[in-house]
């Protein structure tokens, strides 16, 4: 019997876990989308916004780089 590859399916994650992710309250979720930089979500449910999770990691290491140079600079 021929085997069936596996699908790899991105983790995915909605403002609670946004929210998490950043360290903030899930009702600032929406000023943070207004961010500079912050990823479109890939969909919205009737439950909210999904993002890719990784995208959310992504954003939080290159403000952290920026964050890091800029105290470099000073």
């Amino acid at each position: 019997m021929a085997r069936a590859k596996s699908l790899k399916v991105p983790r995915l994650a909605g403002s609670k876990e946004v929210a998490d992710l950043i360290g903030i309250s899930r009702v600032n979720v929406p000023n943070a989308r207004k961010t500079k930089g912050f990823p479109e979500p890939i969909q919205t449910l009737a439950s909210g916004p999904i993002w890719i999770e990784k995208e959310i990691v992504d954003y939080i290491e290159s403000r952290m780089k920026k964050k890091a140079n800029r105290k470099g600079e000073s």
